[in-house]
């Protein structure tokens, strides 16, 4: 049995309400895309933190095709709701402030 640790379950936790959500009738938006895996860990911890629900599409393709670094080919959607849309906002910029 693989053993997952406490940072998998929370990631699986947004990923799940965030599908919750949209089957419930919930609006999505692209927030950003991403190439770089610091950034992305970065807004990942910070909706963690919050408890935003969010998705990351093309998560594993920079892994399985790391060479492909090149225009947006590798680069990873992050999707939130549209409700979260402000919050989100609001949480970066104070992010960029206080760094």
């Amino acid at each position: 049995m693989k053993k997952t640790d406490q940072n998998d379950e929370e990631k699986m936790d947004m990923e799940n309400i965030f599908f919750n959500e949209v089957k419930n009738g919930e609006k999505t938006c692209l927030l950003t895309n991403i190439l770089d895996q610091l950034d992305l860990l970065l807004i990942k911890s910070l909706f963690q933190s919050e408890q935003i629900p969010y998705y990351v599409e093309f998560k594993h393709f920079s892994s399985i095709y790391p060479f492909l670094n090149i225009g947006t080919l590798a680069n990873e959607n992050i999707y939130i709701l549209e409700k979260d849309y402000d919050d989100v906002i609001k949480l970066i910029e104070e992010y960029k402030t206080k760094k």
